[in-house]
């Protein structure tokens, strides 16, 4: 049966994405892409639940009609906004431009512009996976200059295809449902609950993050295997260099010397991932000391603690880049 969010007392909503534009936008065939669904949508306010692998959050999906119009936006105003238009007819972007000039958008953290039917895009010379921002019509630099000057992350989709919505790219750049998705994940919304590592630490399934166990001595194996990986990067970037190393060897007849001097970075390079891991291994487990005093410092102090570690991890990683960094130079 169908419902208005605008039924709902407002203490009791959970937070919704506004999904709004023009009629035959593409909103319905949108926001079932988004959910997943099969068909789409028949309620203007459906249930959906996030679930990454680092939390869960249960939101709502809200299409606002063209001829509809909610007056709760400024005392409930969205989490994320979605203004819809139709690439393939430019005037419906007039819509979205008149839609923003409504009270109680100000505070939405995610606002992005969609512009559906993207096929209307594609012609005989510029494929789905390769479109080019300075190539497309008028009418999408216009939507484009506008998302900038307004806050918006645009983004192209074509719902009406999920095969070539799936592949759609600008400039290199994902489009298409599957990043409106991202940008909805990557939100910290206000009542997501976050994972909870399973009892034995490491992952289980695809919603826990495997964790470093400070406790766990580091082997001989581990050390051994992350200096053959380090030596290869050696080699590679010496193979970089080239023919300007190699061809120097070769008019000095010298094969022999080449070949020990690289065993010897190899050899280098082995130490020196060892002490990468020392370091890291011993900050790993000045931070689990760290956890039974948190309880007991104020939040000023625990930011500053965080903010020490964060250095000397920092100065740890950037330890362990540092001979591949002189490499590149």
């Amino acid at each position: 049966m169908s419902h208005s969010c605008a039924e709902v007392p407002h203490i009791l909503r959970t937070p919704y994405v506004l999904v709004a534009g023009g009629a035959l936008v593409g909103k319905s065939r949108l926001c079932q892409g988004i959910i997943g669904l099969e068909e789409p949508p028949t309620d203007t306010c459906t249930s959906w639940t996030i679930r990454t692998k680092y939390y869960t959050a249960k939101v709502e999906l809200r299409e606002e009609h063209e001829d509809s119009v909610d007056t709760n936006i400024t005392s409930s105003p969205p989490e994320a906004l979605i203004l819809v238009f139709n690439l393939a007819a430019p005037s419906t972007f007039e819509w979205v431009q008149s839609f923003i000039g409504r009270p109680g958008l100000e505070t939405v953290e995610v606002k992005l512009l969609c512009g559906t039917h993207a096929d209307a895009l594609l012609t005989s010379d510029k494929n789905s996976d390769d479109l080019e921002a300075g190539l497309l019509p008028e009418s999408f630099q216009n939507a484009a200059d506008w998302s900038i000057q307004n806050g918006f992350e645009f983004i192209i989709c074509c719902p009406m295809f999920p095969a070539l919505d799936a592949v759609l790219a600008i400039d290199g750049s994902r489009q298409g449902i599957a990043r409106v998705v991202e940008a909805l994940h990557a939100h910290s919304w206000p009542n997501l609950d976050m994972v909870q590592p399973g009892p034995r630490g490491p992952c289980n399934g695809a919603t826990h993050e495997a964790r470093y166990d400070a406790s766990r001595p580091v082997d001989d194996a581990t050390t051994k295997a992350l200096g053959h990986f380090l030596c290869l990067q050696a080699r590679n970037a010496s193979e970089r260099r080239g023919s300007k190393h190699f061809g120097l060897h070769q008019q000095l007849g010298d094969e022999e010397q080449y070949e020990d001097g690289q065993q010897n970075e190899c050899d280098a390079q082995a130490s020196h991932a060892e002490r990468v891991l020392d370091g890291l291994e011993s900050l790993m487990e000045e931070m689990n000391g760290h956890k039974s005093r948190l309880a007991t410092l104020s939040d000023d102090e625990r930011r500053e603690q965080a903010a020490s570690l964060a250095l000397r991890m920092l100065k740890v990683l950037e330890f362990g880049n540092e001979d591949s960094s002189s490499d590149e130079d």
